[in-house]
């Protein structure tokens, strides 16, 4: 397992990511004091989230898991998911998040990404992946 100052190491290195990649887009892009998120991008609040590894969770496909804390999900706007591993980033609206269960006794929600390096048969797994549509889509974060 990773341990907990590598894991916050991690994650403000993917803040840092997110932060450059936004600029470069030429986003108004600020970081965020309050420890609920991490970035204003555009006006919007954003929490950047990352994973190194995909996981088997005794399904048979492979995931990547980003955990969403509850009062993150009340304020924030998007969450950015960063594969770290792939340097791929996920620009998730959070009306998108798709939840398996109702928001019960102040818990969070989770996203899990498919890893689509992993095969079932002839299809890839990420064809039904839910969060496909959001892979690169900085466009999300533009102000009109």
């Amino acid at each position: 397992r990773i341990k907990a100052a590598e894991t916050k190491s991690f994650g403000v290195r993917s803040e840092l990511d997110v932060f450059k990649k936004c600029e470069s887009l030429g986003f108004d892009v600020k970081p965020n004091c309050n420890s609920t998120a991490d970035l204003w991008v555009n006006g919007y609040i954003v929490d950047v989230k990352s994973a190194k590894k995909s996981f088997h969770p005794g399904l048979v496909s492979k995931y990547y898991h980003f955990a969403i804390k509850s009062p993150q999900l009340k304020i924030c706007d998007f969450f950015i998911c960063h594969i770290t591993s792939k340097n791929t980033f996920y620009v998730i609206p959070k009306g998108k998040i798709h939840r398996r269960k109702p928001l019960l006794n102040g818990k969070g929600a989770s996203i899990y990404i498919r890893d689509e390096t992993v095969k079932s048969g002839k299809n890839l797994y990420s064809e039904n992946d839910n969060y496909k549509p959001f892979k690169e889509a900085w466009n999300l974060l533009k102000r009109n």
